[in-house]
This record gives structure tokens, sequence and C-alpha cells, in this order.
């Protein structure tokens, strides 16, 4: 993977958050979520509107700016396939 320009900020841990991240709940959406990137990353875009459908079901975190711009994606991706040995990598088209 290529490099790119990018600064460490700081290292952070928010109070509660560790309890957070110890939850079945927590752990079950993290389990969609990364379900959700895998099927994304193979372009299987049906298998990725199913999870995504999962991710935005037991989202407790209001990730769902997030969840839009992948579904769009996807929806993207479906009309126009990527290239055969696309790298998972978004290529935006404007700053």
């Amino acid at each position: 993977m290529p490099e790119y320009a990018a600064l460490e900020l700081d290292l952070i841990q928010v109070q509660g958050r560790q309890e957070m991240a110890d939850s079945e709940e927590f752990k079950t959406h993290k389990q969609n979520h990364d379900a959700f990137l895998a099927a994304y990353r193979a372009q299987d875009w049906n298998k990725a509107r199913d999870i995504l459908a999962h991710c935005r079901e037991s989202d407790r975190q209001g990730l769902d700016q997030l969840y839009d711009v992948y579904a769009a994606r996807v929806e993207e991706y479906s009309n126009n396939p990527a290239i055969d040995d696309w790298d998972g990598i978004y290529v935006a088209q404007n700053k």
C-alpha cells in the first residue's frame, strides 16, 4: 500500500470506552462492520448491501453518515464496476 501524507495526532482514551469495547453489543457491531468491509473490498456488492443493513441496525456509535457514504459507493460500484485489480481504495474525485 502506498504511503500517504498523514500525521499521528495523539493517543487519547475516552472515559467509559473500554467498557463499551467489552460489551456484547459493540462486539456484534464490530463483527458486522468488519464483515461489511470484507464484502466491500471483495466487490461483493449484494453481500455488502445486506451486511450494511445489519451495521445500521447494530450501530450505537452514530456512524449513520459513514454508512451513507458506503451505501452510495456500493451503488456507484454496482453500476460502474471497479477494475479487476482494485485494491479497495476509494479515489475521491474532489477535496
